[in-house]
């Protein structure tokens, strides 16, 4: 964190952008609508990410809005995970309702970095305001958190 922090035209990709840390053994299959969020006191980055322990399907309803940040004298980590529901029709019973195909051999990697840079750029490319919550709301909780020096 300290170095996307010190490095604020690096681009936000699932490659260099923190993993939740408590969340145990769930990978993060992608990160999407990732930017810089500030706070009082401090900065972070927000983005959309689903965990799972297998690399499946991203579902409308099973992402979360993840944010990780640092108080501006790098003692204190800030951490925000909400359950947000993304512009995408897809489901358990029909993951591939959004035109992105999740590949039936999961073992197969190229396809499966394909498929998650499809969703990935699906939701990039949706406003803001198209998730639910919306993301303008969640960025402005953020903001107002306040970490003040004792």
């Amino acid at each position: 964190m300290q170095a996307l922090l010190a490095s604020p035209a690096t681009p936000l990709t699932n490659d260099n952008l923190s993993t939740v840390p408590f969340n145990g053994a769930a990978a993060q299959q992608y990160a999407a609508q990732a930017k810089f969020i500030p706070f009082n006191g401090g900065n972070g980055v927000r983005m959309l990410s689903q965990y799972g322990q297998f690399p499946g399907p991203i579902l409308k309803d099973n992402s979360f809005y993840h944010y990780e940040g640092l108080t501006s004298d790098g003692k204190y980590f800030v951490a925000a995970l909400f359950l947000v529901n993304l512009p995408l029709q897809s489901t358990a019973e029909n993951p591939n309702a959004d035109g992105v195909i999740h590949p039936n051999d999961i073992s197969d990697t190229a396809a499966l970095t394909a498929y998650y840079q499809g969703i990935t750029d699906k939701l990039n490319a949706a406003s803001a305001d198209s998730f639910q919550p919306s993301l303008t709301l969640l960025d402005a909780l953020i903001q107002s958190i306040t970490v003040s020096p004792q």
